[in-house]
């Protein structure tokens, strides 16, 4: 109903609702001349960074799209769909969920790794300790060492009192570069070194 539009009440009650449902941190709804006309959970006072414009742009094209952004001091997984009546694109439905501390400990006892979530050299997420996750950006920044255990992409680094296995790997398929967001991997070392040190002793 074109006449919603107009109809800012009904439109914020309509996007809280959705934001509820989808369990998002924030919901953005544009019409079809790409202005911001509903919100949910985003704050006025902050500018929409580039990437959600791009996100946005593709969703207008009736193209669904995704990245993973950062806004102000937080990093986000954004969706943006088309909303269509038949074939016609009507509008677009942006939502952001939090890639946050308690996402990466709940990921980390799923896949038994420390889960860390970096863009550039900041730390956005971690189920590290406070006091070990600060050494994580230096660490993934450093150019492999000729003849260290492991390969660039999965050394065996100190963090904190224990070493680790680390491996890098980009957030968004399209890769991006670090300023695209990094997922870190840390997988305890010591079970392999403690094998390591029972087969040398065997033989």
């Amino acid at each position: 109903d074109t006449r919603l539009t107009e109809d800012a009440a009904t439109l914020g009650a309509m996007v809280d609702d959705y934001r509820r449902q989808l369990k998002a941190d924030f919901c953005v709804v544009r019409d079809r001349e790409g202005r911001w006309t509903a919100q949910s959970g985003w704050s006025k006072t902050l500018d929409p960074p580039a990437a959600i414009h791009a996100t946005i742009a593709q969703a207008k094209a009736a193209r669904s799209a995704r990245d993973v952004i950062t806004v102000g001091d937080r990093l986000f997984l954004v969706v943006s769909e088309p909303a269509r009546f038949a074939e016609e694109v009507l509008g677009t439905l942006t939502v952001g969920y939090p890639l946050d501390d308690a996402g990466a400990k709940q990921l980390a006892a799923e896949t038994h790794c420390e889960v860390n979530l970096l863009s550039g050299s900041q730390v956005y997420a971690s189920s590290l300790p406070q006091t070990d996750r600060m050494a994580l950006p230096a660490l993934v920044n450093m150019p492999a060492v000729p003849g260290a255990r492991g390969s660039p992409g999965s050394r065996v680094r100190r963090i904190g009192a224990a070493d680790y296995v680390l491996g890098t790997f980009p957030l968004s398929s399209a890769g991006g570069g670090p300023e695209g967001g990094r997922l870190v991997l840390l997988q305890s070392w010591l079970p392999t070194e403690l094998f390591i040190g029972q087969v040398q002793s065997r033989l």
